[in-house]
């Protein structure tokens, strides 16, 4: 199977009202503080190498020697040292590092309401991963993804903000994003205060932080919705 990867992964400085996106289409979780703009540039080169190294021992394979991280306006990027051509792989992807709701226990599948959607179910993944922190085999990437206050999603807000675009499509969009992850979050409130050991304490904002890093980063493959690694390719992933 092949599919198509973006280039995952944007990074902006944070004004105090960030530009209106899609509310499909922003993120980054670092479980590390904010630091100054030269610092954050040498944290993006050492998260780089720590991230290929994981990806490695995690994959057994690499990405091409075509390509390589860098860091661009948008932090940190997968350049093209050469041109790449429609059909060629630049990197091969196995299950075993894809994020998926199978990554839930039966346990906790068993008193999810059934009702709920694929990428809510990845969410919850995250929320249970994060909260094992460097116990998480899955901490390295975890740990290359946007916090909150990085996100450049217009679901993040408020309702001051968003009636400045209240003439723009994408108000809309974003209130009924809204609506749908709230009602998500409402089903699942029983299975994550159930829980506390495994999820911690969530909150609506963790869940919608979750749930907004999924729905901007994951792709559907034959397992359904799928967290890939490979959160900075963006030409085409062979998955075997």
């Amino acid at each position: 199977m092949r599919i198509g990867v973006r280039v995952a992964r944007p990074f902006f400085a944070s004004p105090s009202l960030p530009p209106p996106v899609s509310a499909t289409r922003a993120l980054r979780c670092k479980f590390s503080s904010s630091v100054s703009s030269p610092e954050k540039e040498h944290v993006l080169v050492e998260e780089s190498a720590i991230f290929l190294r994981w990806l490695r021992e995690k994959t057994g394979t690499d990405i091409s020697s075509v390509l390589a991280l860098g860091n661009s306006t948008y932090g940190r990027s997968l350049i093209a040292l050469k041109n790449i051509k429609a059909g060629d792989c630049i990197l091969k992807v196995p299950y075993l590092a894809q994020i998926t709701s199978e990554n839930l226990s039966s346990e906790i599948e068993q008193l999810l309401p059934r009702n709920i959607g694929n990428v809510s179910r990845v969410a919850i993944v995250l929320l249970a991963e994060k909260e094992l922190r460097q116990r998480s085999e899955w901490f390295t990437y975890l740990n290359c993804l946007p916090c909150m206050d990085e996100m450049h999603s217009a679901i993040f807000w408020s309702k001051d903000q968003l009636e400045m675009i209240c003439k723009s499509p994408v108000y809309q969009e974003t209130i009924i994003q809204q609506a749908y992850i709230e009602k998500e979050f409402s089903a699942l409130i029983p299975v994550l205060e159930m829980l506390p050991d495994v999820f911690g304490k969530v909150h609506f904002e963790n869940f919608m932080h979750a749930y907004s890093l999924v729905s901007s980063r994951a792709w559907e493959t034959s397992k359904g919705v799928s967290l890939i690694f490979s959160i900075m390719i963006a030409s085409v992933v062979q998955f075997y």
